[in-house]
């Protein structure tokens, strides 16, 4: 008994030293349903459609474009925010770049007056590592755009293929029966697979890749590098393992100098394939410390009752993998309904599943003659679009969610919470138990996004703190000494351990027993959970959904 106390001592102690992060969205890699302030300008366009950081510099021009990114630059995230956060227990910040901020190409190469879209980025992204050097916080690059697009979405910086028709002088478009991800070679609509490998795209990473360790491996507060973020599952996995062990090979090189730099690699939506890593030495055995990248997101299921998401947040295990999980995106989102989250003025087909809130657009005073002309388009296959008086879809309050039956202690046996009370109590037992269970079955998360120009929470970890949905901790003033305790309680427990195991040894002469482990392994895919038994590895039909994860 004292031998498992003693164990579970130590694992906790191993475990306090969790990653608790959020990521910088739609700072360097536009996207139009976190700053729509941004893209409330291209309403009513009849002749193009401007969803993505590509578009934003073509239509706008280098110079126009660049002043307005400059401002954003300006006021979207600043020490203060940043200072915020880490009060509220953050001490990992994930930041999406761009690779043509690094090696500019195409419409990011065109100069007017000397100016291009993305100058001073960089500048930017430096005063983000010289804030985080301050606030002692660790930063991931997550080299979140590629040229020619990994995935087809806006969040790539090229929505891929949009076929456009007028009807009626409106421009209408479609794009996600077209979606399509060049980056890694010319895929094949038709055939559902490549063509070709661009073998030009992938060397032109490599360099990019090398140009950021370069300016960045030697920093204080530089702590990971993702290579690329959500390569699309149809991406060839064998030139993607390949892709990974270039860029590890010149990981390992860059970092030998370095204590404590670590690679990321996400995860493709095949969290199944990473079972060994003889794709980057011989012997299986990475010389570099690596994590596997997961993201985790409800939005895109059908609503269920919210005890269920609750079962399912505490059923959540990681899926097996030779290298340790981070779930480096997720959200309190379980609905689609937040505006342009799947396109500016579009959605997936058959989206949102449920009737939608509305309130104000973000700066509506600012951008109501602009937002006005949402009349004349343009119109994607879904809907998701302004009204002509500004008011704008967003995401439905957990305790307003009709469809979402709610069974608790709080609403049944207490009537007199006011609104602002049932909202908190739901989003708080759903943020606690999320982040328990990736604290418990992984290495740790990061919260998408730091924040939303919405009033929306679920997408937002400072509108959380504002509403006092989640509680400021002490948290980790002095993260060194931290790092100092920990390692000398371990070196306590291990020799405690030792001695009791010798002692043992010692009065008994029979072996030591291991209490047998039963255990389920909850696997995440598209529109399902998969629960599997050790010893009856199939599919469990009897078990219930839980939502949907690993979008």
């Amino acid at each position: 008994m004292i031998f498992y106390f003693i164990l579970l001592l130590l694992f906790s102690t191993i475990e306090s030293n969790k990653i608790r992060g959020v990521n910088i969205g739609s700072y360097f890699v536009l996207e139009p349903y976190i700053n729509p302030s941004l893209f409330y300008q291209f309403i009513g366009l009849n002749t193009v459609v401007v969803s993505d950081s590509y578009n934003f510099c073509k239509y706008l021009g280098p110079k126009e474009a660049n002043r307005q990114l400059t401002y954003h630059w300006d006021n979207w995230i600043n020490f203060e925010k940043l200072n915020t956060l880490k009060s509220y227990g953050i001490n990992t910040i994930r930041i999406p770049i761009a690779d043509w901020m690094f090696i500019p190409y195409e419409v990011y190469n065109i100069t007017e007056n000397n100016i291009r879209c993305f100058d001073n980025s960089l500048l930017y992204l430096d005063k983000l590592f010289n804030y985080c050097d301050k606030l002692d916080l660790n930063i991931i690059l997550d080299l979140h755009a590629m040229k020619d697009s990994q995935n087809g979405f806006d969040n790539s910086g090229l929505t891929k293929n949009i076929i456009t028709k007028k009807k009626n002088n409106i421009l209408h478009f479609e794009h996600w029966n077209h979606r399509s991800a060049d980056w890694i070679g010319d895929y094949n609509l038709e055939l559902k697979k490549y063509n070709n490998i661009n073998y030009d795209n992938i060397n032109y990473s490599l360099t990019v890749i090398h140009e950021i360790l370069t300016k960045y491996i030697h920093k204080k507060s530089f702590w990971a590098l993702e290579p690329v973020n959500e390569p699309w599952e149809f991406t060839p996995l064998n030139e993607l393992k390949t892709f990974y062990k270039n860029v590890y090979d010149m990981f390992k090189l860059k970092s030998k100098n370095f204590n404590n730099k670590v690679l990321i690699f996400h995860d493709s939506f095949r969290p199944s394939e990473w079972t060994n890593a003889y794709f980057l030495e011989k012997d299986g055995k990475p010389k570099i410390k690596i994590y596997l990248d997961t993201h985790q997101y409800m939005a895109w299921g059908e609503p269920i009752p919210f005890n269920d998401y609750i079962e399912g947040a505490k059923k959540w295990e990681q899926p097996y993998s030779v290298f340790d999980i981070i779930v480096g995106e997720f959200s309190l989102a379980t609905d689609n309904c937040l505006m342009w989250l799947n396109g500016f003025m579009d959605n997936q087909y058959g989206y949102p599943l449920q009737e939608c809130f509305t309130e104000e657009c973000p700066h509506k005073d600012k951008y109501i003659n602009q937002i006005k002309k949402v009349e004349y388009g343009p119109f994607g296959s879904g809907n998701s679009i302004p009204t002509k008086d500004g008011m704008c879809p967003t995401s439905i309050p957990i305790h307003l969610n009709k469809n979402i039956s709610l069974i608790d202690t709080l609403t049944t046996k207490n009537k007199i919470y006011n609104i602002d009370e049932k909202e908190k109590y739901y989003a708080q037992k759903l943020f606690e138990q999320l982040t328990n269970s990736y604290e418990k079955n992984s290495s740790g998360w990061i919260f998408w996004n730091f924040d939303v120009e919405s009033s929306s929470y679920q997408w937002s970890f400072l509108n959380l703190i504002n509403k006092n949905y989640i509680l400021a901790t002490p948290n980790q003033n002095n993260n060194k000494t931290i790092k100092i305790n920990i390692d000398y309680y371990q070196v306590i427990l291990l020799l405690l351990l030792i001695i009791l195991i010798i002692i043992l040894i010692k009065v008994n002469n029979n072996d030591l027993h291991v209490m047998p482990s039963y255990q389920h392994l909850l696997h995440s895919y598209p529109n399902y959970y998969e629960v599997i038994n050790e010893n009856n590895i199939e599919m469990n039909e009897k078990n219930k959904n839980y939502g949907t994860i690993n979008v």
